[in-house]
């Protein structure tokens, strides 16, 4: 069954009077609003070509210097044996180790508000009572939300990584003496303990002895007060409550008869690292508002964070490093034969003014990456 809801919405008209006039959020505006058109068809039709059959189901949005211009979904929800229904643009997925972005704005933007440098060490501010092991003074905010913290225990990379228990053996066990790159989701994950450390100093906010709901309490008010209005974004992006009764699954691929894995966890208790679950429309408007407006953060904040590449996937040498990228995914459940029900996810900011978002639940047919897919969908 084919959904395929590629819609030119009336924003389409929108951005085309803005490039017109002036008045868009990007001052760079060498293509006219035909050739932005013909270029957004262009690539939505190869994005479709790769995803269509490919992946169980999935939505993707296209926008140019910050105007939505093209919305895509296809394929399935859920399956004949899960009740089958098409995937909609408005069907909420896990974002993965895509939610570092977030949280990477939210720690500049927390920091700053706080007057504390992203070059201060993280020592003074760890819970008391933690015992800290060797080179912890070294340790710096900026290593953090650049994986560079060089914790000598990463440990594992799923949910026990981002449980308080995790983060104190961390702690405990040390670092490097000297800036090693380690990606690790304990990195981002101690952000969701460090901001609500900083906050108790002033408002006892939280207990004696904190627990994991305790910090992550904390940090989703934090994200719900000063973040999300900001953004855009609901209270329910930290959890998978949804309105409706038969939210998306994840699947090993499009042929999977089987049932499809998903959950209704409140992710407060593991935020950080990965936990947020939203839309891709809700994905977009963060994005395109983090690039094309000082809402969320001004554009010193933005260029430390390109520049340092804070929140983003590394450069690896391809000619595709000028652009940024963030991509995760969440596995459910795996096999014997190494095949995972898994959701994925991709955003990109393109220096020619374009970005692209994609969301998937399944992997893809071909053990293709959405990084791979998506580049090749914008022409590298």
């Amino acid at each position: 069954m084919r959904n395929d809801l590629l819609r030119k919405r009336l924003v389409q008209f929108a951005a085309a009077a803005a490039l017109l006039t002036g008045t868009s959020s990007c001052s760079d505006q060498s293509l006219s609003p035909d050739q932005v058109f013909v270029e957004a068809e262009e690539i939505a039709d190869r994005l479709r070509s790769q995803l269509e059959g490919n992946v169980m189901g999935y939505t993707a949005v296209i926008s140019y210097q910050g105007d939505l211009l093209v919305e895509l979904s296809g394929g399935m929800a859920r399956n004949d044996t899960d009740i089958a229904r098409e995937f909609r643009i408005e069907d909420k997925l896990h974002i993965g180790q895509l939610s570092q972005f977030i949280t990477a704005v939210a720690s500049v933007r927390f920091l700053r508000d706080r007057q504390i440098s992203l070059t201060e060490s993280i020592a003074d501010y760890l819970p008391a009572g933690w015992e800290k092991g060797e080179n912890l003074d070294q340790v710096r905010f900026i290593n953090l939300l650049t994986h560079t913290s060089g914790f000598l225990r990463p440990g594992s990379q799923r949910v026990r990584a981002a449980t308080l228990d995790s983060l104190r053996l961390v702690i405990q066990q040390g670092a490097l003496p000297e800036e090693s790159r380690v990606y690790t989701h304990q990195n981002f994950a101690m952000m969701r303990v460090l901001i609500p450390q900083i906050i108790d100093r002033g408002n006892r906010t939280l207990g004696p002895q904190p627990l994991d709901f305790d910090y992550g309490f904390v940090f989703r008010e934090y994200l719900r007060k000063e973040l999300f209005p900001a953004a855009g974004l609901d209270d329910n992006a930290l959890q998978t409550t949804q309105m409706t009764e038969d939210p998306p699954l994840a699947y090993y691929g499009p042929d999977d008869a089987g049932f499809g894995y998903g959950n209704n966890w409140n992710y407060i208790l593991i935020s950080g690292a990965f936990g947020y679950y939203l839309n891709i429309r809700q994905l977009a408007s963060f994005w395109n508002l983090f690039w094309y407006s000082d809402r969320l953060l001004n554009g010193n904040e933005r260029e430390l964070m390109k520049s340092e590449r804070i929140g983003f996937d590394p450069a690896d040498g391809s000619q595709a490093d000028r652009a940024f990228i963030k991509s995760g995914s969440w596995v459910y459940a795996s096999n014997q034969e190494g095949l995972a029900k898994t959701v994925e996810s991709f955003a990109g900011h393109f220096p020619d003014g374009w970005d692209l978002l994609i969301l998937t639940n399944s992997p893809h047919s071909e053990d293709r990456s959405l990084t791979e897919i998506a580049l090749k969908s914008m022409g590298y």
